[in-house]
């Protein structure tokens, strides 16, 4: 069933999207802009010094700790039992740290393994998890170093076939596709997932995993639709094996949303992301990573339907979260940035769009570089801001620039290059303003 259209000034915003500063356990204003209490560490009880949400499930006081009593934790417990996860999963609700946190606490374990030998399994563990969480920092360029170097040393000391071996070469097919080089990362998943359906079947959580990310990169070079195809059958089996309410259940779901609105199906993919917005902040909280990163492409999904007071919102409330709990040069911080700019440029406010747009646009360039398609897809939403503001003359090169290196890096057919030509068409003749 298709979700109903609602207008702009009367469509109901996702609870998740208005939490405020209370929800997560940090220091704040409240709407009146009384002082809001300061959590403590959830170890030393403390509420002095950096305090941070841990960017798991673990809500109020339970969700904060400081970075070094954690490291402390997290030593001991490896030490005693020899199982490494507690450096980077909860050993409360057994879910992965996020955020400037959890990005913090793998250095420092990495710290920690310095001198060990180049091929020690924990020396490997600890580099393995740094690049994944340089990665959620938007650090693509490092965490792709890493993860080379990582499956290069796993090579060697384990064989092409090893488990980890194999754990270690999705890792670095992920951290490919971050750097725009998918066709690299189709190659390394079609070959993940002959391997995995060799090995294990073709229903087990490893193969599907792999067939996820064979989707997600079909549909970056825009092959929507057989992206789509494979994440519904990933989907399927996830729900069935581990039930709707669990966390990887949750990233199949975004990805098929994401992926039907790149294929321009709007409605099934808002419709999508409102069925998952209220189990997500219900396991994972309202200002987990994932589920800001879902409201943020549920803002893009009702922008792309013309309700733009209602994209600015969400986005707005995206932003101002994510810039708390994330690293600055965070991806994910400059493209909700991007979906915010485009609503607030749709609604008139151009001055406060274009400040929006260069500010991602920078932290884009900065992060991935300017011919990423991250960076190229603001580039165009900047370009026709910045038309529609009355700059039509850089606007213009912006958009047919921005144009070009999309279509030679991506091909004319990929989903960017559609939307970026129709902006273009769409520009008034003569080279005016919008």
């Amino acid at each position: 069933m298709e979700a109903s259209k609602q207008s702009a000034d009367t469509a109901s915003v996702p609870h998740a999207a208005l939490e405020g500063p209370e929800q997560r356990g940090v220091a704040g204003e409240g709407e009146d802009g009384e002082a809001l209490p300061k959590s403590a560490c959830t170890i030393c009880l403390a509420d002095e010094g950096a305090v941070l949400q841990k960017g798991c499930c673990c809500r109020g006081d339970a969700g904060a700790a400081h970075t070094e009593c954690m490291v402390e934790m997290a030593e001991h417990v490896s030490n005693r039992t020899g199982d490494w996860s507690a450096w980077y999963t909860c050993t409360t609700c057994k879910t992965d740290f996020t955020g400037k946190f959890g990005l913090g606490l793998i250095q420092s374990w990495v710290d920690r393994v310095e001198d060990y030998p180049d091929d020690s399994e924990v020396k490997l563990a600890a580099m393995g998890s740094l690049a994944i969480n340089m990665a959620e920092q938007g650090r693509y360029t490092d965490a792709a170093d890493i993860s080379l170097r990582v499956l290069e040393a796993k090579e060697q000391a384990y064989g092409a076939t090893h488990p980890d071996t194999l754990v270690a070469k999705n890792n670095l097919a992920v951290a490919y596709s971050q750097l725009g080089r998918y066709h690299e990362a189709v190659t390394m998943f079609t070959e993940l997932r002959a391997v995995h359906q060799a090995l294990y079947g073709p229903t087990h959580l490893e193969t599907l995993l792999t067939e996820e990310g064979l989707a997600c990169e079909l549909g970056n070079i825009g092959d929507n639709a057989q992206g789509a195809a494979l994440l519904a059958h990933v989907l399927a089996c996830r729900k069935e094996q581990l039930g709707s309410d669990d966390p990887r259940v949750f990233d199949t779901e975004y990805n098929l949303a994401a992926t039907l609105l790149y294929d321009r199906q709007y409605l099934r993919s808002e419709e999508m992301f409102q069925a998952l917005l209220p189990r997500v902040n219900r396991v994972l909280g309202a200002v987990h990573p994932n589920t800001l990163k879902a409201v943020g492409k549920l803002a893009e999904v009702v922008l792309r339907q013309g309700r733009h007071a209602e994209a600015r919102t969400l986005a707005a409330r995206v932003v101002e979260q994510m810039t708390s709990i994330c690293d600055p040069g965070d991806c994910f911080v400059a493209i909700a940035m991007t979906t915010l700019g485009e609503a607030q440029s749709r609604l008139g406010e151009h001055a406060s769009a274009e400040a929006t747009l260069r500010d991602a646009r920078a932290r884009l360039i900065r992060g991935m570089g300017p011919k990423h398609s991250l960076s190229l897809r603001n580039s165009c939403v900047l370009g026709e801001a910045l038309v529609r503001g009355g700059l039509a003359e850089e606007g213009r090169r912006l958009l047919e620039e921005a144009y070009q290196e999309q279509v030679q890096t991506l091909g004319a057919e990929h989903w960017d290059c559609k939307f970026t030509q129709d902006r273009i068409q769409a520009l008034p003749k003569g080279g005016g303003s919008l």
